[in-house]
């Protein structure tokens, strides 16, 4: 993995790290696809705070294809068709993402606004919209300038194995780069008792909510008590809204862990009711739930 303070600092960055990787996927396909039809794979993508690669397979020949992955991470062949096609693809896959399902939108929503840094679908497009091909050659060698990185290598591979790994990223990747101190995502604190709203216009007959609890800790016995908290109530906040009331097909509890903060989402989509009536829907069940479990307890004492 690479750790990179360019990487998300912005959503300039943020489009600026997805085109490098999918031109590097790109420049490698011919020479990694007979490797995989071999036995030998690898994966190369971007996250929050830079990017990762992933190699599995036979161990044999993988210092020969983590060189050359390492040679197009530090020299990237940003060829105009290459760099069109990469950016047509990720402005695609952005303008989709308005196209979402309502509850899907709703629960991406809860992610930009509850991680910092983190940029939405219309943040990025504004910014990748204008970027060319030049702006990507500029960028690579700024993007690679300050380097933290983390390394895992498990299976049949001695020490020394994974040293010699290690070797050839320094010489390539890391050829040039300086050590990062790379800051580390952050989620947003809500204040206790405290009730946030958003309203999104999305494209779609269908009324979504999202109601979304935190944590108040990011201990273990939080997580799980989370967790287990999902799993008790799941089964009749679906049999409250999707069988008794029929308010929609999309009808679910789970957890919501941002990083280690834990959280609960009740989520619902209806295509006869408002985000505002699923709201209180939702609200009135919790409020409801809560009080049996109060009189559960009080008979078992």
């Amino acid at each position: 993995a690479r750790e990179l303070t360019h990487a998300n600092a912005s959503p300039r960055d943020a489009v600026l790290t997805d085109l490098y990787v999918e031109v590097v996927k790109d420049e490698l396909n011919e020479f990694s696809y007979p490797a995989m039809l071999a036995g030998l794979d690898y994966d190369l993508y971007r996250h929050s705070r830079g990017f990762s690669v992933r190699m599995s397979g036979y161990d044999q020949k993988q210092p020969l294809l983590l060189q050359r992955l390492g040679h197009a991470l530090a020299e990237p062949k940003v060829a105009a068709t290459r760099f069109a096609n990469a950016k047509d693809e990720l402005l695609r896959q952005l303008r989709n993402a308005a196209k979402e399902r309502p509850y899907e939108r709703a629960m991406d929503e809860l992610g930009y606004l509850l991680l910092t840094p983190a940029w939405s679908e219309e943040e990025r497009i504004a910014a990748l919209e204008p970027l060319g091909s030049d702006d990507l050659r500029a960028f690579v060698p700024e993007l690679l300038a300050e380097v933290s990185v983390v390394a895992l290598a498990h299976g049949n591979l001695l020490v020394e194995d994974a040293h010699a790994l290690a070797g050839v990223l320094r010489e390539t990747v890391l050829a040039g780069s300086q050590p990062a101190d790379v800051p580390r995502i952050q989620v947003v604190k809500l204040e206790a008792d405290a009730r946030y709203g958003r309203v999104l216009e999305v494209e779609h007959e269908d009324a979504a909510v999202a109601v979304y609890f935190q944590g108040a800790e990011r201990s273990f016995a939080e997580r799980a008590r989370y967790n287990l908290l999902a799993q008790i109530v799941s089964a009749p906040f679906y049999t409250e809204l999707r069988t008794e009331q029929q308010l929609g097909y999309v009808v679910f509890a789970s957890p919501f862990s941002l990083l280690e903060v834990p959280g609960v989402a009740f989520v619902a989509q209806s295509p006869r009711a408002d985000a505002d009536a699923l709201k209180t829907e939702v609200l009135r069940f919790l409020v409801d739930f809560q009080a049996r479990c109060r009189r559960a307890r009080r008979r078992s004492a």
